[in-house]
């Protein structure tokens, strides 16, 4: 009876160190992750910075005109 507890109490011990070490991966994991949602918010920011900033020059130069189709290329059969 008492090698049977201790086989038990054995099992138990080496289920626990497997549990520990996939929590463990499964922090690293969530944080790398956490790690990449941050870069790619900041990439996002940025992007989103680029564009306010080129609407706003255009809004200023009103350099981008609408494509006017070709007179030429129209009339060609």
């Amino acid at each position: 009876m008492e090698q049977a507890n201790i086989d038990l109490v054995r099992e138990w011990q080496g289920k626990l160190a497997s549990s520990r070490e996939e929590l463990g991966q499964a922090v690293a994991a969530r944080d790398a992750a956490k790690g990449q949602l941050g870069i790619s918010q900041r990439e996002l920011a940025a992007s989103k910075k680029r564009l306010d900033q080129a609407r706003e020059r255009v809004s200023e130069t009103g350099s981008i005109k609408p494509v006017e189709t070709s007179k030429k290329a129209a009339s060609k059969p």
